[in-house]
């Protein structure tokens, strides 16, 4: 449940930082081994393209 929710979280914007608090992680990476990419690839490249537009 936690990865599922650290992944939702920052899979909708919400910055890394907040993410760690509310995790309750002291350090960054410990919240980073948490989240996964749960988008497909071609809703990633998307994602990446608006980016960089």
């Amino acid at each position: 449940m936690r990865k599922t929710y650290a992944s939702n979280l920052n899979s909708c914007g919400v910055p890394l930082d907040c993410i760690r608090e509310m995790m309750g992680h002291n350090n960054l990476n410990t919240t980073l081994g948490y989240i996964y990419n749960p988008l497909t690839g071609e809703q990633t490249y998307d994602l990446i393209t608006k980016a960089l537009q």
